[in-house]
């Protein structure tokens, strides 16, 4: 019998220790009086390894030989005190409680426990703690994790971030065979649901990871825990996602989507879908992790959004002269782009590249001001307040700053005209704005398609082009030299 005392091993050391203990070298009657037929048995362990209080029923280690040690673990502790094992990563807990009822297979190898195997239950309950490597806050925490047969399950997961609440369940198979000997085969797959989901609260996912080469102080920081920041770090992540309603800023978003895979150096997007502004959006992409920005690459499907509603959600785009109030009407589009984005989440200016494809119906046209300059001149008697065009196509690519326009028609209701050019963030906007005079009231009776535009630009053409204005403000003039222009666009 032991009582009250302090037992220490190669794998730390254990204080306030209660033990009864029994040897004998005839464990198997038969088999003869040998080590490799002698047994310990340990019965009513207690004892507390930094701080953690735990119980052991029935210990028993068969062979003296080749040591194979089995017993059941039992402990109830608060999670603030498993810090000072992992040292304060990947997980650092602030407060919360855990509860364990684990069975455990080991062989013992030069005195410690070699690559345990468990089944069993760890319960997690009211935990606030931080995801280290992306400082990423999560509180009022619960899960359940299930050691069983090879998996993990991690079921009954409840956690807020903010205003967010997440529900998730998630499985990784073949675990602890891959956790001690293939960490970067790791796949941990999630099952996501959230009922509302803040996404400026998770920016930290678009932090790259937190690599800084850890010292390892053997005594300080145990093998798990090296085991398990290497499993964290090398390991992936697999989340299917279904979320009410997802804000982000001025972007509200309903019925939510998405895949997404989590790697070493960024995420991959897929079947991401959305529905938002009276339609929907879809898109599929990746982000890669490069340290204060982050490189994205996003093909994306529009369909008939509400466009005013849409261009207020996304700040407009950061166009300054046309904007939410001065459109109306829905848009689809298909787009095709790279770009950077901070970790904080905002577009790095200047950074996108690709292809923009757009459709608008039932739009209009209100108040825009760079219009209305011309027209007070040019079409004294229409109104131009409000212009409504029935349908409009159109191609950009975007270069960075600039905005290649490819050749494109406007129909509407107070004047027709043609435009392509260049419209930069910046300086360099040169647009080319062919406006017949002809008001298309006069053609509106019209049904053959063809001999409507065939009249559309009969008569006098004004050849304007807007270009850099005061305070970056675009200003249409009249264009002189429309042929030598042509050439250049």
């Amino acid at each position: 019998k032991v009582r009250n005392s302090v037992l220490t091993s190669p794998g730390g050391r254990v204080d306030n220790c209660d033990f009864d203990g029994a040897f004998t070298n005839n464990y198997v009657k038969g088999k003869g009086l040998v080590d490799e037929n002698s047994a310990i048995k340990i019965y009513n362990f207690k004892g507390s390894y930094h701080e953690i209080p735990f119980t052991i029923d029935t210990a028993l280690i068969v062979d003296l030989i080749k040591p194979i040690a089995t017993s059941t673990f039992k402990s109830k502790f608060e999670l603030s005190k498993l810090n000072p094992i992992l040292g304060g990563e990947p997980l650092k807990f602030i407060n919360g409680t855990a509860n364990l009822n684990l069975k455990c297979r080991a062989d013992i190898v030069d005195f410690q426990l070699n690559k345990p195997m468990l089944a069993g239950i760890i319960s997690v309950s009211k935990a606030d703690m931080i995801y280290v490597p992306r400082n990423l806050p999560l509180n009022n925490t619960s899960l359940s994790l299930n050691f069983t047969g090879d998996d993990l399950l991690l079921n009954n997961i409840n956690l807020q971030s903010g205003h967010s609440i997440v529900r998730m369940n998630g499985r990784v198979n073949n675990f602890l065979n891959l956790f001690y000997n293939d960490p970067e085969k790791i796949l941990l797959t999630w099952n996501i649901h959230s009922p509302q989901m803040y996404l400026g609260e998770f920016l930290g996912v678009l932090n790259a990871r937190n690599n800084t080469k850890r010292v390892r102080h053997r005594g300080k920081k145990s093998d798990f825990s090296e085991q398990l920041n290497t499993a964290f770090e090398k390991g992936s992540a697999q989340m299917h996602l279904r979320a009410d309603k997802v804000y982000y800023r001025k972007f509200l978003a309903t019925a939510a989507t998405a895949d997404v895979l989590f790697g070493n150096n960024g995420l991959t997007l897929k079947n991401v879908s959305v529905k938002h502004a009276g339609g929907s959006l879809k898109l599929n992409g990746h982000i890669l992790q490069k340290g204060k920005y982050n490189n994205f690459a996003i093909n994306s499907v529009v369909s008939n959004v509400d466009i005013s509603h849409f261009m207020y959600s996304f700040n407009n785009f950061g166009l300054t002269s046309l904007t939410s109030k001065n459109l109306k009407g829905f848009l689809s589009s298909k787009a095709n782009v790279t770009g950077n984005i901070t970790n904080t989440g905002d577009l790095v200016p200047r950074s996108v590249n690709g292809t923009v494809v757009i459709n608008l119906k039932k739009g209009e046209l209100l108040s825009f001001a760079p219009i209305k300059s011309v027209g007070k001149f040019a079409f004294p008697f229409r109104d131009l307040d409000n212009i409504t065009f029935s349908n409009l196509d159109g191609q950009f690519d975007l270069k960075g700053e600039k905005i290649i326009i490819h050749p494109m028609q406007i129909n509407s209701s107070v004047l027709n005209l043609d435009m392509s050019g260049i419209y930069s963030l910046t300086t360099g906007t040169n647009i080319a704005i062919d406006v017949p005079l002809r008001n298309p009231k006069k053609d509106a009776e019209i049904t053959d398609k063809e001999e409507r535009e065939k009249r559309r630009m009969k008569g006098i053409v004004i050849h304007l082009a807007a270009v850099d204005g005061d305070n970056g403000k675009v200003k249409i003039k009249l264009n002189r030299n429309r042929k030598k222009d042509d050439d250049k666009i």
